[in-house]
């Protein structure tokens, strides 16, 4: 399981932060002629899955490490990954405006929805580009000051860890020392 949804309070600030990003990306679409409420409607609950979505870059930094790993296969993972979730957001995006358009306060807006498709796509891929940065830089900040051998010493979110799972696992993460 991804550490952040171990957590309520980290669910929720990861959650608050992108509502922020959500947002933002209504202050941009609505310089491109959508209006707050349309940018809005359409974006707030789009950014909530993509957030769920972008968790997913946790796994894509485990099976490519930075030490382990080529940098083409780093690139070509990250790459990949960003545009099929981009895409897949994309998809979302279009599914969220077809139920968007029965609704008479949008029925207008749905030619201008289409019309920004490009835009968000590319937000995407670098928004989950963006996730994969922050996961690495996570990965590596949880390898500093990792006991080499034993018992790791360290006081895992869920239970003390065992020195047997020590052995196993080459990644503590979210953990503070004991």
């Amino acid at each position: 399981m991804h550490p952040i949804l171990t957590r309520v309070e980290r669910l929720t600030t990861y959650l608050a932060a992108w509502l922020v990003v959500a947002a933002l990306l209504a202050a941009v679409v609505t310089r491109q002629g959508l209006g707050w409420v349309e940018a809005l409607a359409l974006l707030l609950p789009l950014c909530l899955v993509y957030a769920f979505a972008c968790l997913s870059a946790w796994y894509v930094c485990r099976a490519t490490p930075l030490t382990t790993s080529g940098v083409a296969r780093v690139l070509a993972s990250s790459a990949l990954a960003a545009v099929v979730a981009s895409g897949l957001w994309v998809a979302l995006m279009r599914l969220w405006v077809s139920a968007l358009v029965f609704l008479p306060l949008f029925a207008a807006s749905a030619d201008s929805y289409a019309g920004h498709e490009p835009l968000l796509f590319a937000a995407g891929v670098l928004l989950f580009l963006l996730a994969l940065t922050v996961h690495y830089l996570l990965l590596r900040s949880s390898w500093r000051g990792k006991p080499s051998s034993g018992n790791c010493g360290w006081r895992c979110s869920r239970a003390r860890r065992s020195s047997a799972h020590c052995a196993r696992s080459s990644i503590h993460t979210f953990c503070s020392t004991a």
